[in-house]
């Protein structure tokens, strides 16, 4: 009985070691707090958004975008760039620039607002503004109830298993707005990734 135990214990492990770990070493800023529709409970379950970023040896600039699954995160890797960071935030000024327009106009509305990672299936993600293939995510603005109800929703597929996916429903713009200063401190998180990798390089 105490063997089967420490298989047990041991199989847990591993399950929670793959779902949970995640593959960038630094996170940027705050958690994103969302919500995801559950069918089966039959309402709102709150999931988390972040931002990670890391440097390999080579001195090479990564970002990373992770969504809770429910059984874990889904991660999208993508090689960072200034100009990432600019259509990134242009997305974001943009959701808040549409927000206005469907409040004053009292519309209800659904129209992608950008795709990052994966080049496959690219024009689809960017057209819909959700994910549809390995490491990519998309973005879908989103204006209901005539204006009174307006967010985005970030879906992500996972870069190495097609089945680990993230839908995140955000309707608060305050969250948003976190979202916007995260992408600020992606410079500063960078500058001390750079600065570990040069000081374990003296220790050889």
């Amino acid at each position: 009985m105490l063997r089967l135990h420490h298989r047990f214990v041991f199989f847990v492990f591993i399950i929670s070691f793959f779902f949970c770990y995640s593959v960038y070493a630094y996170t940027v800023g705050e958690k994103i707090i969302g919500y995801e529709y559950n069918e089966i409970l039959k309402h709102l379950i709150k999931k988390k958004f972040s931002i990670g970023v890391d440097v390999d040896e080579n001195h090479k600039e990564f970002i990373y975008f992770e969504g809770e699954t429910g059984l874990g995160y889904a991660t999208v890797e993508v090689p960072y760039s200034k100009k990432i960071k600019r259509r990134l935030k242009k997305v974001i000024n943009k959701f808040f620039e549409w927000s206005e327009i469907a409040r004053k106009n009292k519309v209800n509305v659904e129209k992608g607002l950008g795709c990052f990672g994966s080049n496959k299936s690219y024009r689809a993600c960017q057209k819909l503004g959700y994910a549809v293939s390995k490491n990519q995510m998309g973005l879908r603005f989103f204006s209901d109830k005539n204006g009174k109800l307006i967010g985005v929703i970030i879906t992500l597929i996972d870069k190495y298993n097609e089945y680990k996916k993230a839908c995140i429903l955000i309707t608060d713009p305050s969250e948003m707005k976190k979202l916007l200063n995260n992408l600020d401190k992606i410079d500063s998180v960078l500058k001390k990734a750079h600065e570990e990798i040069r000081n374990k390089k003296l220790f050889k």
